[in-house]
Parts: structure tokens; C-alpha cells; sequence
């Protein structure tokens, strides 16, 4: 019983990483209220209902509520309802912080880990299904962008003609540079932590195929 409960929170954990996630730079498809009331669900289901803060995040939360009143006073009023949703999502990240401090620092690694293996496969997925069956992508309109897209799990967009290269996959994210930072932290995680020369190698085929001219820097710089 008690191996089936950890399981299931261990998932919950995940899921509550991979909202966070989302919530930094996710496809605008995904509306990030209800994202941010599920993460906040899932803390309060590892709280037993309670919000409780960590007292070690006091300065955090004081910094925090700092720039919030310089960035109200700034604006005069001005897009107030934009602040309070911005500072919302850094508010999902105080508890996402206090529930893996709760948790321990391998949990967050391990967390991570098995999250940006994922987003590493689903980049080279992406990239083969569109170059050997460009067909069975669908386009998707998404805040005046059209995306390219596989059931909702292979995705990309172009932003001028391609002269029959390869794709650049967006993951779930609005663009490739956001998605080749996290491939390059799972290709830190694989290298440094995990020490897996399959999975390093995994994150860099993953890293080249989004064709970041960032993301290759930052990896070859893990790499070296």
C-alpha cells in the first residue's frame, strides 16, 4: 500500500514540475491559470490542504512582494491585472521551491531528469515523423502562429521557407530556444550528475536538432 501511495506522489511531484515548466515559456495553446490552479492543487495535496511555507523562503517571498509594489507603483495602475498574473506564476514557483524542499535535492534531480529525458525523445521524434511523413501533420493556429502539429506531442513551427532542411521542433514550448534549455539540462544531468553516455548522447542529438545556435553553445561548452 505504502510503495503504491509513493508512487503516486512521486508522479503528482512530476506533474507539478512539468506544470512549472510550462508555465516559464509553454505553447500559449496550454491557458496558464488553469495550469497554475492544478500546481497550486498538487502542492496543497502534499501539504495535507495547508499552505504552508517553508520559513527559509521568507526572503524569497519578501523580495518578491518588493518588486511587485515597485513594479505597481512604476506602472501607476497600468496593466495591473498582467502584474498580478505574472506575479501569480512566481508565486507557483515559491511552492514548487517549498514542496521539493520538502522532498530533497535528489528528488528535484531525478524529477528532472525523467521530465527533459522526455522532452529529448519527443524532439527526436519530432524531427523523423515530420521528415519521413510530413503528412500526418495538422496546422494549428496559436495567438496569430501556425504550428505544425502531431497529436499535440510533436510540434513545430516555421517562420520563413525552408529550403528542404529539417524542421526545428518547438516541444511544448513557443519556440526552439526555449525547448533546447531544458534538453541542456537533461544533457548536464546525463553528464555530471547521471553520468550516462547514452542519455549525454540522447540530450546532444536532441540540442542539434532544434538548431539553437545558443543551445549548441551552451552544450558544447557541457561537453567540453
Amino acid at each position: 500500500k505504502w510503495r503504491v501511495i509513493l508512487k503516486k506522489s512521486t508522479l503528482l511531484r512530476q506533474f507539478a514540475l512539468f506544470l512549472a515548466i510550462l508555465l516559464s515559456g509553454g505553447w500559449l495553446l496550454f491557458p496558464r491559470l488553469p495550469l497554475l490552479a492544478a500546481l497550486v492543487l498538487i502542492y496543497l495535496m502534499f501539504t495535507g490542504r495547508r499552505l504552508s511555507i517553508d520559513k527559509r523562503l521568507g526572503p524569497l517571498l519578501l523580495l518578491l512582494a518588493v518588486i511587485f509594489v515597485v513594479s505597481l507603483l512604476r506602472d501607476a495602475g497600468a496593466g495591473i491585472v498582467a502584474l498580478a498574473i505574472r506575479f501569480a506564476n512566481f508565486f507557483g514557483g515559491v511552492l514548487l521551491l517549498d514542496l521539493y524542499l520538502r522532498s530533497g535535492a535528489e528528488s528535484f534531480r531525478r524529477d528532472l531528469f525523467v521530465i527533459t529525458r522526455l522532452f529529448a525523445w519527443q524532439t527526436v521524434f519530432t524531427v523523423c515523423l515530420a521528415a519521413v511523413a510530413p503528412s500526418l501533420f495538422l496546422p494549428l493556429d496559436v495567438s496569430g502562429v501556425t504550428y505544425q502539429t502531431f497529436l499535440l506531442v510533436a510540434n513545430y513551427h516555421t517562420v520563413y521557407e525552408d529550403a528542404g532542411g529539417l524542421i526545428r521542433p518547438d516541444g511544448f514550448f513557443y519556440e526552439p530556444g526555449v525547448l533546447q534549455l531544458y534538453l541542456n539540462l537533461f544533457l548536464y544531468l546525463s553528464l555530471y550528475v547521471y553520468r550516462s553516455t547514452f542519455q549525454a548522447l540522447l540530450a546532444l542529438v536532441a540540442v542539434l536538432a532544434t538548431q539553437s545556435t545558443s543551445g549548441m553553445v551552451i552544450a558544447f561548452l557541457l561537453c567540453g
